[in-house]
């Protein structure tokens, strides 16, 4: 079976579903009622940064149209690209696509998709804001199915998500090798080191200004705040559907982190763990799931060691 997204065909390769337990803990439960704070039509903003991709960012915001168009009437969606790129060089696809464009001011060395993210969020004035990124790709159902679950009454809404590769075959095609599946977030997972909530998350915008966000974080900006909402109290969920693709290539962060990153990680969990420790006299204990995980890392580590 394909999927059609703006003449890019998805066809789904060998399916390896593999969702990874997240028991909740920390965590408010979601309200059943819908919440009258928020306007009908609510009002979102994708917010979708960029460095140096044009030919990956056209794809995704013509993704995030054809999901904005099957959202609407309940959901009207305004796209912002933020360009870390000293150059510029995702303007003139924001203008083709006639989305809203602006270029970071405080540009960073390396990491520039969060430290343009975490500009731009204190800048945004609808009810809602999604994150995306340039090497993702939204299908039809994303806008809508995350927008429910906010009006249900979560604060912070994730999702689940296709990894796609380039199909040898055609290069106009994407082959979806694997779902990856979420569930619910649990502290104690994330001060292990494992992240459940990911870069495709929909919010509430008044909760995503509740904490700082600081351009100097670069990649664990993102992390830091999941850590920070789920501090605070805030209601999360995530709906139990992938609805978006991730496009793997080789310029992906996740798959060069440095030692200098890793330190950067490390020193940011160790002060939530001193944070836990302070609040609940002790570090929540990760899921099995996670610590199964964690434990395949390490023995993956340790034979490309010796």
């Amino acid at each position: 079976m394909s999927v059609r997204r703006d003449n890019t065909v998805v066809r789904r390769g060998r399916q390896h579903d593999q969702p990874h337990g997240f028991r909740g803990m920390q965590c408010r439960p979601v309200g059943r009622e819908p919440d009258a704070r928020l306007a009908t039509p609510m009002d979102l903003t994708i917010l979708l940064v960029t460095r140096d991709r044009p030919a990956l960012l056209e794809h995704s915001i013509r993704s995030i149209l054809a999901s904005a168009a099957a959202a609407e009437p309940e959901v009207v969606t305004r796209i912002l690209v933020v360009d870390d790129s000293h150059e510029g060089s995702a303007e003139h696809v924001a203008a083709a696509l006639a989305v809203e464009y602006e270029r970071n001011p405080v540009r960073d060395s390396g990491f520039g998709q969060s430290a343009a993210r975490s500009w731009a969020i204190p800048r945004i004035r609808t009810d809602l804001v999604a994150m995306f990124d340039d090497d993702d790709l939204m299908l039809e159902d994303h806008i809508g199915r995350l927008a429910r679950h906010i009006r249900d009454g979560a604060d912070v809404c994730s999702t689940g998500y296709w990894y796609a590769d380039p199909d040898p075959a055609d290069a106009t095609k994407l082959v979806a090798r694997r779902r990856q599946l979420l569930r619910q977030p649990r502290l104690g997972d994330l001060l292990a080191g494992y992240q459940p909530v990911n870069d495709g998350a929909m919010m509430r915008t008044e909760v995503a200004q509740s904490v700082a966000w600081d351009p100097g974080r670069e990649i664990l900006m993102m992390y830091q705040v999941w850590l920070q909402l789920i501090f605070d109290g805030r209601r999360f969920t995530v709906n139990r559907s992938a609805t978006f693709l991730y496009r793997q290539h080789a310029a992906s962060v996740s798959r060069n982190l440095g030692e200098r990153e890793a330190l950067l990680e490390a020193q940011l969990l160790e002060e939530f763990r001193a944070r836990a420790i302070e609040r609940f006299g002790g570090v929540p204990r990760p899921s099995l799931p996670v610590r199964l995980r964690l434990a395949r890392y390490a023995l993956a580590r340790a034979i490309g060691r010796g």
